[in-house]
């Protein structure tokens, strides 16, 4: 996308810079008007996450904003907490036998626990810190960010933030690498994509976060 920086931690990829999020950022003050960060806030750990969060804060200009993606505990203690729901039951069955197989041979598909699948999303794919919306938002308040909300998937009053999600959502169903959430049922719910949180640093460059640099086309 043209007036994108996207950057990776891993910048293999033709057109992708190089950018440790954990660590302060290579650029001047107010320099972008957006930030986009999707499946990666929660691969950080929780002092990284804040250093991440003041930094975009520092590069962003005035009424900048940043949209970020990140996955919902509140999600995860539902399947625990009310596992007779028939969707929470179907996706439980779903996400066992899928990401924790092993757990099969021993356990009836009619008698997998929520803890496999919440044992394994705490472990699995990088993550360091899961999030909770209000625990997020007091964060970002803190850090000086305002006019805070809760996105759905794809819903956005900001053009450059739908754009950004769209490309991705391409990308993912056209690439040959395997992504296993791509597998997923229509009807289940997403975990990664519940918690989409969308907030303006007071008052348009655009830098796109990502752990995966194929999420973001420049």
């Amino acid at each position: 996308m043209q007036g994108c920086l996207n950057t990776d931690l891993y910048f293999t990829k033709h057109k992708v810079a190089y950018l440790d999020a954990g660590k302060p950022f290579p650029f001047p003050d107010a320099a972008f008007e957006y930030i986009y960060s999707e499946h990666m806030f929660e691969r950080l750990k929780f002092a990284q996450g804040l250093n991440m969060l003041g930094e975009c804060f520092r590069v962003l200009k005035p009424g900048g904003d940043i949209r970020l993606a990140t996955p919902d505990i509140d999600f995860l203690i539902k399947l625990y907490t009310d596992p007779h729901s028939e969707l929470h039951k179907q996706y439980i069955r779903w996400a066992t036998a899928t990401f924790v197989p092993e757990v099969t041979a021993y356990v009836k598909e009619d008698e997998c626990s929520a803890a496999f699948v919440v044992n394994n999303f705490f472990r699995n794919w990088g993550h360091e810190a899961l999030y909770h919306y209000q625990g997020l938002e007091s964060v970002l308040r803190k850090h000086g960010f305002i006019q805070i909300s809760r996105k759905q998937v794809g819903e956005s009053e900001i053009a450059t933030f739908k754009t950004l999600r769209s490309m991705a959502l391409s990308f993912h169903r056209n690439s040959t690498r395997s992504r296993p959430w791509s597998w997923r049922p229509k009807n289940l719910p997403d975990p990664n994509t519940t918690s989409w949180i969308e907030t303006s640093k007071n008052q348009c460059g655009c830098l796109s976060l990502s752990n995966d640099s194929k999420a973001v086309c420049v």
